[in-house]
């Protein structure tokens, strides 16, 4: 299948102009749009695939329930997540900024910690001492 132009370079290979009547125009832009569809709709096929899930009631107010709890996800988006963050050995974040937020927080730690302990061996260094061979004392 070619590709389908714009709707104006549709209407010109139509013979569509100045004189034509507008209810043939409406037809011919129907007729683009509904060519245009298809396409569409058949080029998404080869891309991504689809599945139909059969849920009862009780399994499907569990997953609506915990879909709202992740932010309000929609469902298809959820369970999507949920199934490649299982797959993966992974986890959904309920709160997805507030995890990022305390990731930096935790970083920020860590940067502190690595600060300290470059200071101690700094330390170290100038009186002499070197790792495990330095006397508690001698770091105070």
């Amino acid at each position: 299948m070619e590709k389908l132009g714009t709707l104006s370079d549709y209407l010109h290979t139509q013979g569509v102009n100045e004189k034509t009547p507008e209810a043939t125009i409406e037809e011919h832009k129907k007729a683009y749009w509904k060519s245009y569809h298809k396409q569409y709709y058949q080029q998404r096929k080869k891309v991504y695939h689809r599945f139909t899930l059969r849920l009862d009631q009780n399994e499907y107010k569990r997953l609506h329930y915990y879909a709202q709890q992740h932010q309000g996800k929609k469902m298809t988006s959820f369970i999507k997540a949920a199934a490649l963050a299982y797959l993966e050995q992974n986890y959904v974040p309920r709160q997805p900024k507030l995890l990022q937020e305390i990731t930096i927080q935790i970083r920020k730690i860590g940067n502190v910690i690595n600060q300290v302990v470059q200071s101690l061996h700094r330390t170290a260094k100038r009186k002499g001492m070197t790792g495990a061979y330095a006397e508690e004392g001698d770091l105070k």
